[in-house]
């Protein structure tokens, strides 16, 4: 998950990524933010990752991008015709938000806060029980997202989860 505030510019650690790795580009606030979508995702393709836009159906359409994430804001919204043909990823921060997300059938949701993160100081965490409730009876895959380092990592291993995301794990 892009976030320059806190690991300055991406372009410089996507080629320290593992192949196959997802460059989720989330830079809301940028006026250039096609221009720089673009530059990335080729970044991105040439370094063997793959690329999805955060919160811009239109744009990760217009860059012909592997999938796109929902954000909590736009979940009660979006519509599942509004999706097809690409893959998705959504933020999910509660059981309702899970739901909805399996309604629309996504591929995948990034379940966070689950430690402590720099992203959101002070904000309330799930922690490792609610992340085994949610992960119990989940009808589509989960990521863990969230103060994920390599301390806290491991104690995801025996979770069932598909994938973890982060910024902090990967810089």
């Amino acid at each position: 998950m892009t976030d320059e505030k806190r690991t300055g510019p991406t372009e410089f650690i996507i080629p320290e990524l593992p192949k196959n790795t997802v460059i989720l580009y989330r830079e809301y606030e940028k006026i250039n933010r096609a221009e720089e979508a673009s530059k990335l995702q080729y970044l991105s393709l040439s370094a063997g990752c793959r690329f999805f836009v955060a919160g811009d159906i239109p744009l990760a359409r217009s860059l012909n991008a592997e999938g796109v994430h929902i954000p909590h804001w736009l979940l009660e919204t979006v519509k599942q015709d509004d999706l097809l043909g690409l893959k998705t990823t959504v933020a999910c921060h509660d059981q309702q938000a899970l739901h909805r997300a399996e309604e629309l059938k996504l591929t995948m949701a990034l379940v966070s806060p689950v430690f402590p993160t720099s992203s959101h100081p002070g904000a309330p965490v799930l922690g490792i029980d609610m992340l085994t409730n949610l992960s119990a009876n989940a009808k589509i895959e989960l990521a863990a997202l969230g103060g994920i380092t390599k301390d806290t990592a491991p104690l995801l291993k025996n979770l069932s989860l598909s994938a973890i995301a982060g910024v902090s794990a990967f810089v």
